[in-house]
């Protein structure tokens, strides 16, 4: 009887675990046609700009780059911005280096939304001048990331987004107000 009784518990517990899961279960959704289309055509048309500016001589994207302090970190953070023709800034990258990694975020500005793509790389050993090529990328992780007005969605495997409450990297606000500083 007890061990019936203790399975019973068991499974009501079990049960209890799966419906409380469930309900802070986050509401994912599907990265659709046009945002990957957007994506697409944005990249389509940097490289293009960036091609025929090596190829024609005219320079049709500016690029400013410079070190920010973050307060975060140690060390400065190098901040490049890349402006078009009409003065828009259309992408901004962000490199933090530590002894043991470092970390690259690109955020692309689309018309509707904002396209990040996060890499961290780890290191076998601190980055020391006398040693450097001693050194060895351990692993590299790469996320894919969608802001879209004030929501932050992790695309996971090209296709889910699911929604985030915090910023894994430096927000939009942030970025922007580091780049009219430099």
């Amino acid at each position: 009887m007890d061990k019936l009784l203790y399975k019973i518990v068991i499974e009501i517990c079990m049960a209890c675990g799966i419906i409380a899961s469930s309900s802070l279960y986050k509401e994912e959704q599907r990265l659709d046609a046009d945002k990957k289309q957007e994506i697409e055509a944005y990249m389509d048309d940097f490289v293009s700009m960036c091609m025929s500016e090596a190829s024609v001589g005219e320079q049709r994207i500016f690029v400013k780059t410079g070190d920010i302090d973050t307060g975060d970190f140690d060390s400065p953070v190098a901040l490049t911005v890349y402006t078009n023709e009409e003065g828009q800034d259309i992408r901004y990258t962000l490199q933090i280096y530590g002894e043991t990694g470092n970390s690259v975020t690109d955020y692309y500005v689309c018309e509707n939304f904002v396209y990040v793509n996060h890499e961290r790389e780890y290191y076998s050993g601190q980055v020391l001048m006398e040693n450097y090529n001693d050194i060895n990328v351990l692993y590299r992780h790469t996320s894919d990331w969608m802001i879209l007005g004030d929501k932050v969605y992790k695309i996971q495997d090209n296709e889910e987004m699911q929604e985030e409450l915090q910023y894994p990297f430096f927000s939009m606000k942030e970025v922007r107000g580091w780049a009219e500083e430099i």
